[in-house]
């Protein structure tokens, strides 16, 4: 069976957030305590660990609150409103249910982070596989009474990619890969929008 490769880490804060100094200081701040939820759930500090996810997601968030002003300011808004790349950003499973998952963590016990112990092997490495405690992201239902209401703008092939993406990444690399996910669109929406000279 061919191995499936996930990208969970870049230099994508330097780049496309690089040039949106208030969406790429939340990426940023969502990145520095994503990093102290993996420590801390190393650690198997699940008090602090579920701390740090909150605090990460309302960051993640927090991106997108805060986007549009970048985009205003570059003069783009207006483009990336009708831009297929905007489309695509909001289409992606990760992005758009991370978004929603910080509400139910935020405001309610609904999402708090449960405990999960990963088999980690180094390919190339001779050492035997290690075990990785972290916390991952319970899966959202439709079946769950707070959530019904909430869930009604995904679809039931978003819920399952990303519960399928939660089961087999820790809370603190979903976050890793929800950033870069969302920077890729930016990015290739920047590159066309200024070598186009708006």
């Amino acid at each position: 069976m061919a191995s499936r490769t996930t990208v969970i880490s870049g230099d994508y804060v330097q780049g496309s957030f690089g040039l949106l100094p208030l969406a790429g200081e939340r990426a940023r701040a969502a990145l520095h305590f994503s990093q102290l939820l993996g420590s801390t759930s190393f650690e198997e500090n699940l008090e602090q660990a579920r701390w740090y996810l909150r605090a990460s997601l309302s960051e993640f968030r927090s991106i997108f609150d805060l986007l549009n002003s970048d985009l205003k300011s570059l003069g783009v808004a207006a483009q990336w409103k009708q831009s297929p790349y905007k489309a695509a950003l909001e289409a992606d499973a990760t992005v758009a249910v991370l978004r929603k998952v910080r509400d139910f963590a935020i405001h309610s016990a609904i999402i708090r982070g449960v405990p999960k112990t990963f088999t980690v092997s180094t390919p190339g490495e001779k050492d035997p596989p290690s075990k990785m405690p972290s916390i991952v992201i319970e899966p959202l239902s439709r079946n769950t009474l707070e959530m019904r209401r909430e869930l009604t703008s995904f679809d039931d092939a978003t819920l399952t990619s990303f519960n399928d993406q939660s089961r087999h990444w820790p809370a603190d690399l979903l976050v890793h890969i929800a950033i870069y996910r969302s920077s890729e669109p930016i990015a290739c929406f920047l590159k066309e929008a200024t070598s186009a000279g708006v």
